[in-house]
């Protein structure tokens, strides 16, 4: 009997839970053991702990308990924590998810002891040098033995950069799966308007710089007055808001709520008319489930909402025309049905490929 492969998911914020759920369940029926090392990214426990209970992924082996630290100093203490574990561990393959810190660091932990790497969600782009998220990509992207790209423009950008085909696997969004595969129930106490706007914030440039802070949630007070505005708090939002001072004036505005599941959240952004955001992952839920979106930011990570007219990019400096924008999507007709993100089968293909994957020739 061959002996049992042993694969380590590398996770540490909500995007990396979502997206391991279906793999670590397709990796099962090839029987292969997945153990889930927590860098502890996340380290509260709406922001983490509940992900483990919902999607029933096996509780980690070991968490780092990182915790919230400059970009440099937790991606650095997640490299040291990670080898550490990596070297009294032995592993089949590293999984890392997406453009995190968590992310980064596994994948420098395992190819510096000569440790497989398959990337999910490999060759997005911005283009933006100036985002840390970028950097994660680019890096990740080269450094991984094989890289599964969630988009058919991500899969062209690696061909494009000159990456070898046979580490590049088309396999369309692990998130797209979760999305129309999840039967979203209506969470408890589920007590809203019949018609709201689903905000959440929590970008570092944003919650970091308290001009942008104050303007973005000045905006969405002024866009309270013309539909109701839910906000999933996140803990970092809440701690600066609380030291700008201007906790109690949002509270009082804005419908607070706190962080939700996956569930509770598919379901708020479903319910609602619009999602105003500046995640990475939101914008796109939204469009998954037919909700039009605003993106805050200087760069949107997934060009085809914009180009397929899902989203509207509202960059900081231009903040004061988050009303405009409210209006002008909610005047116009919705494009056709989302596409370039797979059939809904990402999961399964790549749990396929990873089974297959001659060691060896590594």
């Amino acid at each position: 009997m061959s002996k049992k492969k042993v694969f380590i998911h590398i996770l540490g914020a909500r995007p990396n839970f979502i997206k391991a759920s279906p793999i670590v369940k397709e990796l099962e029926k090839f029987n292969i053991e997945s153990k889930i090392l927590h860098t502890g990214q996340h380290y509260d426990f709406q922001m983490s702990e509940q992900f483990f209970m919902e999607f029933a992924l096996p509780q980690p082996f070991h968490n780092l308990n990182i915790g919230s630290l400059s970009h440099g100093a937790q991606t650095g203490r997640m490299i040291e924590g990670i080898e550490k574990i990596l070297i009294n561990n032995k592993t089949d393959f590293i999984i890392i998810y997406g453009d995190t810190n968590s992310t980064v660091a596994g994948a420098l932990a395992a190819v510096k002891l000569n440790i497989p790497v398959a990337h999910i969600e490999g060759g997005v782009r911005t283009l933006n040098i100036n985002s840390p998220e970028e950097i994660n990509r680019r890096i990740c992207d080269q450094i991984s033995t094989i890289n599964f790209t969630p988009t058919l423009s991500a899969n062209n950008n690696l061909i494009r950069e000159g990456y070898s085909k046979d580490k590049v696997f088309f396999a369309g969004d692990v998130m797209y799966d979760m999305a129309i595969n999840s039967n979203v129930v209506r969470p408890k106490n589920f007590n809203t308007p019949k018609d709201y706007v689903l905000a959440t914030i929590h970008r570092q440039e944003h919650t970091d710089n308290n001009l942008i802070l104050k303007s973005i949630f000045e905006e969405l007070i002024k866009l309270s007055n013309i539909i109701p505005v839910i906000m999933p708090l996140h803990p970092r939002t809440k701690s600066k808001l609380i030291e700008e001072d201007i906790y109690d004036k949002v509270k009082t505005r804005l419908e607070l709520i706190e962080p939700q599941g996956y569930n509770n959240l598919l379901y708020y952004i479903k319910s609602s008319k619009m999602v105003i955001s500046d995640s990475g992952g939101v914008p796109k839920e939204a469009a998954f489930l037919g909700v039009p979106s605003i993106f805050i930011g200087e760069n949107i990570v997934w060009q085809e909402l914009v180009d397929q007219e899902w989203t509207s990019l509202l960059i900081p400096k231009n903040i004061n025309q988050l009303e405009s924008h409210f209006k002008k999507i909610m005047n116009k007709n919705l494009s056709p049905k989302l596409s370039g993100f797979g059939n809904g089968d990402a999961s399964i293909k790549i749990a396929e490929i990873l089974a297959k994957f001659k060691y060896k020739e590594l």
